[in-house]
C-alpha cells in the first residue's frame, strides 16, 4: 500500500503540493481507495492530500513506533542518536524508516513551494514515529525530524 500511495504523490506532483502532509484528505475519498485496495481494485485517485494522510495514518496502526525507544534526553544529547537509533532497528524496521527518511526529504527539498520543511514534518510525523502524544514526546519527535536533512543513511 505504502509503494500505491507513494505513486499517487509522485505522478500528482505531490511533493511540491503546498501543505502536503499536513492537509487533510477527504474522508469519503479515503475510504473508496480503501475499499478498492482492500477488495483489489485498482486505485484510481488523483488526491495527494488522501495519499498523503493515508501513509501518516499507515504509520499510526503500525503496533509499536519505530523510534519508540530513543528518548529526548538522548535526541539533546547526540544529534546523531537518528542515525545510531537507525543502525539498532530490527530490519523491517529499518527499511520502513529508510523508505519513510526518503519520502519526507523529498517533501523538503520542495519546501519553499509545499511549505513543508523539517520542523512541520516533525509535528506532523512526530506521533506516528515516537508512539505519544504527551507533549514531551511530541518535542523530541520535532527535534528529531529537524535534523532528518544531516541524516544520510545507507552511507
Amino acid at each position: 500500500i505504502l509503494f500505491v500511495l507513494y505513486k499517487i504523490l509522485e505522478n500528482n506532483d505531490g511533493f511540491q503540493t503546498p501543505g502536503i502532509f499536513r492537509m487533510a484528505g477527504q474522508h469519503d475519498n479515503m475510504l473508496c481507495m480503501i475499499h478498492d485496495y482492500d477488495t483489489g481494485a485498482p486505485i484510481h485517485s488523483n488526491d495527494v492530500h488522501c495519499a498523503a494522510t493515508l501513509i501518516k495514518r499507515w504509520f499510526m496502526m503500525l503496533p509499536k513506533r519505530i523510534f519508540w525507544s530513543i528518548s529526548e534526553e538522548t535526541l539533546k544529547e547526540n544529534p546523531e542518536a537518528m542515525r545510531i537509533a537507525h543502525t539498532k532497528l530490527r530490519s523491517q524496521e529499518r527499511v520502513l524508516a529508510t523508505w519513510l527518511t526518503e519520502l519526507l526529504l523529498q517533501v523538503v527539498k520542495n519546501e519553499e513551494i509545499n511549505h513543508m520543511g523539517p520542523s512541520n514534518l516533525g509535528i506532523v510525523f512526530g506521533p506516528a514515529l515516537f508512539g505519544s502524544s504527551e507533549e514531551d514526546q511530541n518535542n523530541q519527535a520535532t527535534d528529531a525530524l529537524k535534523n532528518m536533512s544531516q541524516c544520510k543513511l545507507g552511507t
